[in-house]
């Protein structure tokens, strides 16, 4: 392939006016290959079609008139498979505001030709600041069943990075494009999946109704950086809240399964999970957010969980790290002669940016490019606290606490008895003496 990229002098110009056409309350695109060949250096003959190359490349950006903003794809295995881009990783800036704050965009497909596509990115307008900045990220497309056998099953779109980061000027009635490259941190998921815990204890509302608790957690590697402390992380991700009935009597309605929200958590180094039971023999479980995934089975397994063998494997090297970055509750109930239960669901699950210490000590903040995942709700982990199990635990803990005390009060009273026989021996040995000099 003679050029990857569309833009390799330092500017592009692109009209404005041209992408967009307003007929009443009609909106009408001009098509890919119009808004390409407005670069007079643009050729075709330079992309060349590769069937085993299933990735897509953004060549180009533009916004509109309407405040509307395009990106232009190459895919070079269109003849192969037609694998469509479905979300956008990116932060925009301007002058006034360089805070780095990446998001996910959905991208709808406005037109095709061959090898290129031109897509809009959805939920987002254009500020028309007098200089402002595109960071572009990944670009992702979801996984095709025929093509990705090899990718984990959780996996749901594929990410390809794209290091783009392009500075939009104003001139007069055009556009002044710049691009320029930026670092990406490129990740590998080890594991994902959550952890059942049952905090607590024995109590009358229990009987009826328990409330359990699924802990959430994402493994993985740097493919690109050696890190050696992460700062601080964003993720973003969609889950819904399922509640299955099971009514002999068909008296309540069935199962409720709620829409797909979306969810965006901010993780710091120093945060920490705390979960305390209620009931008696009830317990309180603690853990890091943030850590080297063999320091969470450390810190796991040390409070009671059980893990699956394999997955323990898997998290258990060094150089992994691994965020812990959600609770949800997961009920049971058996009121009024039914039985019920609630937990919740998590898909497509990306991480969007981390910020981290290198090994050699230098701190960046970087947009992540790491393949969306959705998480099995099935436990890889279980810690369960029993009331009976810890009753029982409770009485050999009495009782040796018993025989301790029992211990040292007869030990004391030996020594007590010691002292006395002491006392009496001597005092005897001093009576005789006495006695033996009043005789003289």
């Amino acid at each position: 392939m003679k050029k990857i990229f569309l833009i390799i002098i330092s500017f592009f110009i692109f009209y404005i006016s041209s992408s967009v056409y307003v007929n009443a309350n009609e909106i009408i695109y001009t098509d890919v290959m119009t808004d390409l060949k407005k670069d007079s250096s643009f050729d075709v003959n330079d992309y060349e079609v590769n069937p085993d190359d299933y990735s897509l490349k953004i060549i180009q950006i533009a916004e509109s008139n309407n405040r509307e903003l395009f990106i232009y794809v190459f895919h070079p295995s269109f003849k192969t498979k037609d694998l469509k881009a479905t979300t956008l990783k990116m932060d925009f800036s301007n002058e006034d505001d360089f805070t780095f704050n990446p998001k996910l965009y959905n991208l709808e497909l406005l037109s095709s030709s061959g090898l290129f596509e031109k897509y809009k990115v959805l939920d987002f307008n254009c500020n028309y600041a007098i200089e402002r900045y595109y960071s572009l990220i990944e670009i992702s497309r979801e996984k095709s069943i025929e093509l990705d056998t090899s990718l984990d099953l959780s996996v749901s779109e594929i990410s390809y990075p794209i290091n783009q980061k392009w500075q939009v000027l104003p001139q007069e009635d055009k556009l002044l494009y710049n691009l320029s490259e930026i670092k990406t941190l490129e990740l590998e998921i080890i594991e994902s999946g959550n952890v059942y815990i049952s905090a607590d204890g024995f109590s009358l509302n229990n009987l009826l109704y328990a409330m359990d608790t699924d802990s959430w957690f994402i493994c993985f590697y740097s493919k690109n950086f050696t890190i050696s402390q992460i700062l601080n992380a964003t993720l973003e991700f969609e889950y819904r809240t399922i509640e299955y009935i099971d009514d002999p009597f068909n008296l309540v309605d069935k199962d409720e399964i709620s829409d797909w929200f979306s969810k965006t958590i901010d993780l710091s180094s120093n945060d920490t999970a705390k979960l305390v039971g209620k009931g008696w023999f009830s317990r309180t479980f603690e853990w890091n957010r943030i850590c080297l995934s063999d320091d969470y089975l450390y810190q796991m397994e040390k409070q009671g969980m059980v893990f699956d063998s394999e997955i323990r494997a898997k998290l258990d090297n060094v150089g992994q790290y691994l965020f812990a970055f959600w609770e949800t509750e997961h009920f049971t109930s058996k009121a009024n002669m039914v039985e019920a239960y609630g937990y919740v669901e998590i898909r497509n699950l990306s991480i969007l940016r981390i910020e981290f210490i290198d090994r050699n000590c230098k701190t960046y903040n970087l947009g992540v490019v790491v393949n969306k995942i959705n998480i099995n709700n099935d436990p890889v982990g279980i810690v369960d606290v029993n009331p009976v199990d810890n009753l029982f635990d409770f009485f050999p803990n009495i009782l040796d606490y018993t025989i301790k005390i029992v211990s040292v009060i007869l030990g004391l009273l030996l020594l007590y008895f010691i002292i006395k026989l002491f006392i009496l021996l001597t005092s005897k040995k001093r009576f005789k003496k006495k006695r033996k000099k009043n005789k003289t």
